[in-house]
């Protein structure tokens, strides 16, 4: 549960057979005892192979909107950090340090320019992209702002798996980050 350790991968091995629960407690791998050293050598390999895991905060007062964004990115080498508001986003954002911001444009209490005018102040989170992900339909000057602060701008209407894993990965390599895949 803890930000800092999360990302640590858990492989449990126990005289039990018990893999459901342990998987659904978060387990990554599960062995039944006596352990098998190549086994173990084969997942150890697997694991620092994976490199590691890029954080997307999701931003977005709508809980199906963030749902939906966790589906998409199932299976794939993102640990998806959500937040309902504006105001939490940003906190989120400053301290876990999140690879890339997926905001929602319409929101309340905060708006997408009140956030991204907050993280682009602050030098720590100043050089994270930030991907909008609206259903709204922008006005030019909305438009060519966010052309010119973001990362990419996505309609919820047409979203799709392919899009989003596109648009992430892009961001995160014109940041400078791993995802070449």
């Amino acid at each position: 549960a803890s930000p800092k350790t999360r990302d640590v991968p858990v492989l449990v091995v126990t005289v039990t057979d018990r893999e459901q629960k342990a998987r659904a407690l978060g387990a990554d791998e599960f062995f039944v005892k006596p352990l098998d050293r190549d086994w173990l050598l084969r997942k150890l390999r697997t694991i620092s192979r994976n490199g590691p895991v890029e954080k997307v905060l999701v931003i977005d007062d709508d809980e199906v909107a963030r749902y939906l964004v966790r589906k998409m990115l199932a299976g794939l080498p993102y640990r998806v950090i959500e937040a309902s508001r504006g105001a939490e986003g940003v906190r989120l954002a400053r301290e876990l340090l999140p690879h890339v911001i997926l905001l929602d444009f319409v929101m309340p209490g905060m708006s997408a320019f009140e956030v991204l005018d907050e993280l682009k102040k602050d030098p720590v989170t100043r050089g994270i992209p930030v991907i909008i992900n609206t259903a709204e339909q922008l006005e030019a000057e909305e438009r060519q702002r966010l052309a010119a602060e973001t990362a990419a701008i996505l309609s919820k209407q047409s979203l799709s798996r392919e899009v989003a894993i596109g648009r992430i990965r892009e961001a995160l390599r014109n940041a400078g980050l791993r995802e070449e895949a």
